[in-house]
């Protein structure tokens, strides 16, 4: 359900895939002739543009750090430097900002990694002033928000589901869809909880 003033939520515990499956998304969007601005609060751009290559790549994220891979490789990643995919570091940053930003930038996708740590003018109910804050950001500019969501670590081993997203009742009602990952040992899994 990625359609233009949606605000889609993608859940996941530490390590669930939650950053991987989104910086794809980003690029094949970007690859479809979409302006997409990812905003990171965690990882630096650079951190992230190495993992789109080592993905691309199929190599360990170790070597296009360390600069190991061959030159040959990398010259097949021409097309990469085309896409209008922006990676941006939001650290610090809150929704105004981040809105500012995509708008500028004439984005028609965000993606926001990941919400919990975008900051509020108001400490009280935070999980719920950023939720009405993204619906509305995409509800009012017409751009997809594809935004990042940790889980509660409650219950590891068992099939998320939306209630162990914090402060879960304002992000299930504003969210258009959700898709909640989960990963138990090499296996990976995807469920849509919802999708108006």
């Amino acid at each position: 359900h990625l359609s233009p003033g949606n605000l889609f939520i993608i859940g996941g515990r530490p390590s669930a895939g939650k950053t991987a499956l989104s910086l794809q998304m980003a690029c094949e969007m970007a690859r479809r002739g979409l302006r997409v601005c990812y905003f990171s609060l965690e990882t630096g751009p650079d951190t992230l543009a190495a993992r789109i290559i080592a993905n691309r790549l199929a190599v360990p994220l170790a070597d296009v750090k360390a600069k190991t891979v061959p030159q040959s490789d990398l010259d097949s990643l021409a097309d990469l430097h085309k896409l209008t995919l922006f990676i941006r570091s939001a650290s610090g940053k809150g929704t105004g900002w981040i809105k500012a930003q995509a708008q500028r930038m004439k984005a028609q996708v965000i993606f926001i990694d990941y919400l919990q740590l975008l900051t509020v003018s108001k400490a009280k109910d935070r999980y719920t002033s950023i939720s009405i804050a993204l619906h509305e950001l995409a509800q009012t500019t017409g751009i997809l928000v594809v935004a990042l969501a940790q889980l509660n670590r409650n219950a590891a081993h068992a099939s998320p589901s939306t209630a162990d997203l914090k402060e879960s009742g304002q992000l299930e009602q504003d969210a258009d869809a959700i898709l909640l990952l989960s990963a138990d040992k090499e296996e990976y899994q995807a469920i849509l909880a919802k999708n108006k």
